[in-house]
């Protein structure tokens, strides 16, 4: 096509006739409108001409993605789309935070893809290439569209955006792989089969190299999808759709059912060892951190502190705005904390739901108390538990008993600040929808003052436990139990959350090494090395020896060397040394002064009238409020104080 060098010139001499050029036309030569009708009419010419080769209005950086107007046709930048949007006639948008999503969308065209897809998950989705390509991709539109269609909830529009943008991540590398796949369909043949293992490969190792998590579990997800993929092909011929020239002949359907059975039998065994080896490569190139436990402990401190102050503030302004949203996101970050749950899952839970699942009756409480062991009791009179909807299916969410008591306020005063068209718990008292909760989270993790921020993440915080719990001794209904609770698969996630070499030995094996040191490996034969020491209690003791009094130990080793002449005087030696030993071990009781008993009762008042014990944390809080006072007190001691008290001991 030859350029035109004179636009306007060109309009009158070969398109005067038209509708459009006529108006343009009838304005004098020289006119502000007249010039700018002749750019909105250049625009859209521009636009469809140039659809695959995208020509800027402004020429700038060469590799900076350009997106069009949806009201003038122009190719913009992103970021001058949004200024442009302000200044562009007849733009009908009154807020741009989705201008660059929308331009997207309307660069795709008329795909003919699921409607509520395209009114739903398209506008959620990021705007990139692997967006791009995926939205286009109509084997993949329909693989989300079915997902969406059978599956309800908000955070199911997240899913279908993140399995739609997994697929066209796939397809992305494919197609770096072999330039002449156009389509997922052009790729759902055996002969590719080996191309599709290489591609998910290179997405695991990319994965690790940018610090992301990564495990085998996604790559036999996306096998899953690969085969519902597959599904979705065949049907196209069942329904006789032809769109997009996707015409099924006999070879076709045959190839894509050949390609079905080598992704169920060989898929997961060829990605996962190229996975698991590129995961242990990684990990011997870099350092793993694991999620320190105490950056936990203070995190929880931080909004269990944080909670009590806007609970008493909303206590004494009932229609305190900032008190109640601080109370609400304080209580949304401790169940995220206790439950590790995704923070769509728990942001979306229904307020009826959760009145309706804790009014239960007093005598089915009874009847299961039961069968309940002492200990068992007092778990499930502190803890509820409560099914929402997730993912997969109907998910657990426990709640402790603060959290209740702070709900119950909550719920007592929530008409005065909440819209009543908001059904959520957790809902946005401004809105009708509920709170963003990855920001929500994100924001209290920086007022923590947290140093592993990237470890604060719901996976992460999943992943944390899986691994940290095979530090006990769970038999398999144990582990079922809590692959069902974190939503894992059994035979993928647990074994890929395996404990690192270094903190398995530290934990395992110094049982047996101090065993040995002390000489009394003869006194577990037979045991499995889990039950050979109670490590909490030795090291306990450990540590309290050191603080009453140091041992001995030099004069024995004196005594030692100067009756060191047989073997019957190093036996005598020994037993002298464990006798001083044991004399070290001896109980020193450090009488409690008046004004520590009063210090400490006052503190704990609300706690011994409730006849309920204090946490380790609140005891270590008082001893930071008296450090002179209490110095000679351990937070255990304090936590044995209180419950003398309202033991009547």
């Amino acid at each position: 096509m030859a350029p035109v060098l004179n636009f306007s010139r060109h309009m009158k001499r070969h398109h005067g006739n038209e509708k459009d050029v006529k108006k343009i036309l009838a304005l004098p030569a020289g006119h502000k409108l007249r010039k700018h009708l002749l750019g909105a009419l250049r625009k859209q010419g521009n636009f469809l001409i140039y659809k695959t080769l995208i020509k800027p209005v402004k020429t700038g950086n060469k590799y900076t993605s350009h997106l069009p107007c949806v009201n003038c046709f122009g190719f913009y930048s992103r970021r001058s789309l949004c200024r442009h949007l302000k200044k562009c006639t007849g733009n009908k948008m009154v807020n741009t935070a989705r201008a660059q999503a929308d331009a997207q969308n309307f660069l795709i065209g008329n795909v003919p893809v699921d409607s509520e897809l395209k009114k739903k998950v398209f506008p959620r989705m990021r705007v990139d290439d692997i967006s791009f390509i995926a939205k286009q991709d109509i084997i993949i539109c329909a693989y989300a569209a079915q997902y969406l269609n059978s599956h309800q909830g908000d955070h199911c529009v997240k899913v279908a955006s993140k399995k739609m943008r997994e697929m066209g991540k796939l397809l992305l590398e494919v197609q770096q792989l072999e330039p002449s796949i156009k389509n997922l369909f052009m790729a759902l043949r055996p002969q590719y089969f080996d191309i599709l293992v290489e591609a998910m490969k290179n997405i695991g190792r990319c994965e690790l190299e940018n610090g992301n998590s990564f495990s085998p579990s996604i790559a036999s997800n996306v096998g899953n999808a690969l085969k519902q993929c597959c599904e979705e092909a065949l049907s196209f011929r069942w329904k006789r759709e032809t769109q997009n020239e996707i015409i099924l002949e006999e070879e076709h359907i045959d190839q894509i059912k050949i390609l079905i059975v080598l992704l169920e039998t060989q898929w997961k065994q060829s990605v996962s060892n190229l996975i698991d080896k590129d995961i242990h490569e990684y990990k011997l190139k870099n350092i793993t951190l694991i999620l320190l436990a105490e950056d936990v402990r203070k995190m929880t401190d931080y909004l269990t502190e944080a909670a009590n102050i806007a609970i008493t503030a909303l206590e004494t302004d009932n229609e305190d705005l900032y008190a109640y949203q601080t109370s609400l996101e304080t209580i949304f970050c401790r169940l995220v904390l206790l439950n590790r749950r995704s923070f769509e899952e728990i942001q979306a839970l229904p307020t009826e739901l959760y009145k309706s699942t804790f009014n239960v009756s007093k005598e089915k409480q009874e009847e299961v108390d039961r069968l309940l062991a002492k200990p068992e009791k007092i778990l499930m009179n502190n803890f509820k538990r409560i099914f929402i909807q997730g993912k997969k299916s109907n998910v657990p969410v426990l709640f402790s008993d603060d959290m209740q008591k702070h709900i119950d306020i909550l719920l007592k005063y929530r008409e005065n600040i909440v819209q009543k068209s908001n059904p959520y718990l957790f809902g946005n008292p401004l809105t009708s929808q509920p709170i963003i909760g990855h920001k929500v989270f994100r924001k209290y993790v920086i007022s923590a003052g947290i140093q592993n921020t990237t470890f604060f993440t719901y996976t992460k915080l999943k992943k944390y436990i899986a691994t940290l719990s095979q530090l006990f001794t769970m038999n398999v209904s144990d582990i079922e139990q809590l692959a069902s609770f974190l939503g894992l698969i059994l035979g993928v996630d647990i074994s890929s959350y395996k404990l690192e070499d270094k903190l398995n030995q530290i934990t395992r094996i110094s049982k047996l090494l101090i065993l040995m040191e002390e000489n009394r490996i003869l006194g577990i034969w037979g045991k499995k090395l889990g039950d050979i020491i109670d490590l909490n209690e030795d090291l306990l003791s450990t540590e309290i020896d050191k603080s009453i009094t140091p041992l001995r130990t030099t004069v024995d080793f004196a005594e030692f060397n100067k009756n060191n002449q047989g073997s019957s005087n190093n036996s005598q030696c020994g037993i002298k040394l464990q006798r001083e030993n044991r004399k070290g071990k001896k109980r020193i009781i450090i009488r409690w002064s008046s004004n520590q008993k009063e210090a400490v009762e006052t503190y704990f008042s609300q706690h011994i009238n409730e006849k309920r014990p204090p946490r380790k944390r609140e005891c270590i809080r008082l001893k930071s409020l008296y450090p002179e006072l209490l110095a000679n007190k351990d937070w255990l001691k304090i936590k044995v104080f209180v419950q003398n008290k309202y033991t009547k001991k």
